[in-house]
Formats: structure tokens, sequence, C-alpha cells
């Protein structure tokens, strides 16, 4: 491990280097964030893949969420979901997705680990809306359902998206929870 002070768009701040699965599963809450062509969904896509997997590469990341079902779920397919009816919620968007894909059958999975808290959401590319006014209602669909279910998430965005959506004092920007880190 290495420490360090980083300056980048959201400010100075005092960072630890480690290996990223490390850093995952230090917590039950992640934003992954970094600049366009980062490796932001390929990280992410590493995690949900390594979990799956009979074999898992990551020792760390198997301890903290071996036992979770990581469902992956595209923010912009979030939101244009939810346009279509205000009675939609994160359960029924993945619900879509998976019905999306022909795998509705595997939705009693998701059932069933949201009941006994071994969902692992994966959301990828909270800066990737079209809409404003759809993507608000959306993140905060998304923060209440991680609050209220004890869902285990890891989320990514680019840093100006985040800055956008936590800037204090403006009415109009998003707000990200302190519980993400």
């Amino acid at each position: 491990m290495a420490r360090g002070r980083a300056e980048d768009e959201l400010g100075g701040l005092e960072v630890t280097r480690r290996a990223c699965d490390e850093w995952l599963s230090d917590g039950d809450l992640s934003i992954v964030v970094g600049e366009p062509r980062a490796g932001k969904s390929s990280l992410l896509r590493f995690a949900v893949s390594d979990l799956l997997d009979d074999g898992p590469r990551s020792a760390a990341l198997a301890a903290k969420f071996g036992s979770h079902l990581p469902v992956w779920l595209p923010f912009s397919f979030l939101c244009e979901y939810l346009k279509g009816d205000a009675e939609r919620s994160v359960e029924s968007a993945v619900r879509a997705w998976l019905t999306r894909y022909s795998a509705q059958h595997l939705h009693h999975l998701v059932v069933r680990a949201l009941a006994d808290d071994r969902l692992l959401l994966v959301v990828d590319g909270l800066d990737e809306w079209t809409d404003e006014g759809s993507a608000r209602p959306a993140l905060t669909l998304l923060e209440n359902f991680v609050r209220s279910r004890n869902v285990a998430a890891i989320v990514s965005s680019r840093p100006y998206a985040l800055r956008r959506r936590s800037s204090p004092g403006d009415p109009n920007g998003f707000r990200i929870s302190s519980r993400w880190r």
C-alpha cells in the first residue's frame, strides 16, 4: 500500500493505493469513479464474473461477497425503464433486465437474495442518462432501495457526474448519501 495526496476534479484527497478488489471488499456500498475509458465498467464486469466463477481469482471479493448474488443493472436502463410507469421499482427493473436477455427464470434467485440480504447490486454508469427528469427519480429510487433493503452495491460514475450529483447547496444537484464511499 502506498499513501499519497491526489488532486483531481473532486478536490485534493488523501488516498491510499491498493488493489481494486481489496478496496471493493472493504464496504457494502462503493462508488468507482474514473474518467472515460479508465476501466470502471471492466472492473465491475470482473467483479461480477469472478464472483459467479467456480474458482474466483479474487480472494478478497470472494471473502466479502462470495455468498452474494451479483446482479448487473445499467443506470441508463433503469432511467428508461422507470420513465414508463411511476409504480415501477428497482426490483421490477431487474426483472425487466433479465427478461430482455431471456433470463427471467433467474428472477426467483434475486427474490431469494433480497429476502436473506445476499444481493449485490452492480450499477454501471450513474452518468449515463439522456433525460435529467428520469435520472433524478432513478437515483433517488436506487438510493432508497439500497438503504431500505440492506443491499450491498457497487456503482460507477465519471467524476463530473459525481460532482454534479453531490454539489452542496445546489437544489438541482443529485445527492449521494454519505453511506457511499
